[in-house]
């Protein structure tokens, strides 16, 4: 399954778990998703950090992707970035509030924990002039995809569907042997 796919699956669920816990009412639901590309430009490989291989190119881009719904009287926002950890969680939380004019407890923010960006070796206080350019790219990349969400909010429904996916089953076990079946019965 491409990962693409996996991070739409996995915003679906969330998505739909929150508005679960959201009153009934007869307004109609909207939803709109924004999309936005934060990958290093070329200029700045390669990157290096202590004790660590440099960076040396871009084998993938990466992404902050925003997912709003909205059903006339409640707005919420699911936002995923793809870096190993967000800088300044509680920053970027209060920035996304803000941009939608709702509650920070209506945001949920998540990055994917991917290692394939320069921020992986960000663990100091103060970030070189590199990560401070990269932080500035993730945050105003997020900013962005909510924006596009926010703009793009049309009519929806909420659906679900039922399956299995022998994909990762227990850390990596191949399906169909006794002990993954005793995990996924």
């Amino acid at each position: 399954m491409p990962s693409y796919l996996g991070r739409s699956v996995t915003l679906a669920a969330v998505a739909l778990g929150c508005l679960v816990a959201l009153p009934a009412s007869a307004a109609t639901l909207r939803a709109g998703v924004g999309k936005v590309d934060i990958t290093s430009t070329p200029d700045e490989f390669p990157y290096t950090a202590p004790r660590e291989r440099p960076y040396v190119g871009i084998h993938d881009d990466v992404y902050s992707r925003a997912l709003v719904l909205d059903d006339g009287k409640r707005r919420v926002a699911l936002i995923v970035v793809e870096v190993t950890k967000l800088p300044d969680p509680a920053g970027l939380l209060k920035q996304v509030a803000q941009e939608l004019g709702v509650p920070e407890t209506n945001v949920l923010i998540a990055a994917s924990h991917t290692h394939n960006v320069p921020l992986v070796f960000f663990h100091e206080k103060e970030p070189n002039d590199l990560q401070k350019r990269e932080i500035q790219r993730l945050t105003q990349g997020t900013l962005e995809a909510v924006r596009q969400a926010k703009a793009g909010l049309q009519p929806a429904q909420i659906a679900f569907g039922r399956g299995k996916a022998w994909v990762n089953v227990n850390n990596g076990e191949q399906s169909g042997s006794k002990r993954s079946e005793e995990h996924t019965s």
